[in-house]
């Protein structure tokens, strides 16, 4: 009904996008109950085609901290020497959860958000008036 509202609930979006797409909240951290606001909004499929495409195959070596997932992940056992590249760190850091394999499927999703969006705001707009008569 007016951009009080408007700026209210993108706010709430928002920072739920921020919360749940991964970054803040591991994928493999994420508590079974909030699971599905991983899926639905659209944070996480921008992240993983952003992130899967720009460190496929990246080298750049990137230093292990001991304890760390990483680190774990490399099975390092010298605390000094232990390296692994971009690309092993993404993987680490997601899980295994982000994959290239899933960059049709994050660009159809991100299509798809973007169609309903405008279908509905079309909609309300010929539809809803919120006017005070």
């Amino acid at each position: 009904p007016d951009a009080q509202i408007a700026q209210g609930f993108c706010g709430l979006l928002s920072s739920n996008t921020g919360l749940f797409c991964g970054v803040l909240i591991q994928p493999q951290y994420i508590p079974n109950f909030w699971i599905f606001m991983y899926w639905l909004l659209p944070g996480h499929w921008i992240l993983e085609g952003l992130l899967t495409t720009q460190y496929e195959n990246d080298n750049t070596q990137i230093q292990a901290q001991v304890g760390s997932p990483f680190y774990v992940s490399l099975g390092c056992t010298d605390p000094v020497g232990c390296t692994g590249s971009a690309e092993q760190w993404v993987d680490s850091f997601f899980d295994g959860e982000f994959s290239r394999a899933n960059v049709p499927y994050d660009i159809l999703y991100l299509v798809g958000v973007t169609i309903l969006t405008r279908v509905v705001t079309i909609w309300a707009l010929g539809h809803l008036n919120y006017r005070s008569t």
